[in-house]
């Protein structure tokens, strides 16, 4: 009798194979591949990235000598300094019965928990002493409220939202490069549905495109259930007015893409035996820092949305 060959399809079932199964999903949902500056870097666990001062343009009067600037160079740093990771154990009693649909299927699972790390980690940065300016951002300037106070989105001020937010931008001299954005929470994309559906802005297949859902005065709009959250005055200081420690925001950017810099080692899958088990670990994980170079703070807004109803305000 001849030997019996038995065949588990899982030939394809390959640590390289299931990173790319990974990286796939991963990518297409990650809002900050969209709104970030994504970097790959090999193994450093700083970014020295080199800035210089202001230029100026000055007048020149024939004949007479020209007057140069001299340079002044200094260096932001950015750390690589978190780690993540997503592990799931598979016995190998049970391979006959994993397949390759049961393993994209968890892959999937992994991509989205990291992507949701990642997010969260770039958007920290918004926020802070490092972070974009809040100054001319508050309810006063964007929706015609008490200064100094969170902005409170609806349907029926969305509009003024959208519109002094490029005033405020325009008088801190950001560039306009055909790549403004607004990183919004649901609640608010929800306001410029209302508003804006005859118009054609959609948000129901937002996260199949990277959290994008469409432009809206100017902005590309992508929406993101990951932006930084707590305390209004936490989230910026300038926001100050009223009982403000008793309630909980949320923080938005209006301003250029781009301008975080995000430097990220593709996530790959290490298949890791487990000891008196008989099986293994297949360990995703990734590596990446963030951070905003000194001259970027100026080119976004930190714009502090006050939590009116659910966690996805």
């Amino acid at each position: 009798m001849g030997t019996q060959v038995v065949s588990n399809v899982l030939s394809g079932i390959t640590p390289q194979v299931w990173s790319e199964m990974i990286q796939v999903p991963l990518y297409k949902t990650l809002v900050a591949m969209e709104v970030a500056n994504v970097h790959d870097f090999q193994g450093f666990n700083q970014i020295n990235i080199p800035r210089f001062a202001s230029l100026s343009a000055q007048t020149y009067t024939p004949g007479t000598p020209l007057s140069a600037t001299n340079q002044s160079w200094t260096y932001d740093a950015i750390g690589i300094s978190t780690y993540k990771h997503s592990t799931v154990y598979i016995d190998d009693t049970q391979k006959a019965i994993i397949n390759v649909d049961q393993w994209r299927a968890l892959a999937s699972e992994e991509a989205y928990q990291i992507k949701n790390k990642i997010d969260t980690f770039v958007f920290t940065k918004i926020t802070g002493s490092n972070g974009f300016i809040s100054s001319g951002a508050s309810a006063g300037e964007l929706q015609g409220g008490t200064k100094n106070r969170p902005i409170s989105a609806t349907s029926g001020n969305i509009i003024s939202i959208f519109a002094n937010a490029k005033k405020v931008l325009l008088q801190t001299n950001v560039e306009m490069m055909g790549d403004w954005c607004a990183i919004i929470t649901p609640f608010v994309a929800a306001g410029i549905d209302i508003k804006a559906t005859s118009s054609g802005f959609q948000v129901a297949d937002a996260t199949l495109r990277n959290g994008y859902a469409g432009t809206f005065l100017g902005f590309e709009v992508y929406v993101s259930n990951n932006l930084p959250s707590g305390k209004c005055s936490a989230i910026a200081s300038n926001i100050s007015a009223g009982q403000i420690s008793s309630k909980n925001c949320r923080a938005l950017y209006f301003g250029r893409k781009k301008m975080i810099d995000l430097y990220m080692k593709a996530p790959v899958v290490s298949v890791r035996p487990v000891d008196d088990k008989i099986g293994n670990n297949y360990v995703t994980y990734v590596l990446y820092g963030a951070g905003i170079t000194t001259k970027n703070r100026s080119r976004g807004l930190n714009v502090v949305q006050e939590i009116t109803g659910f966690t996805g305000a």
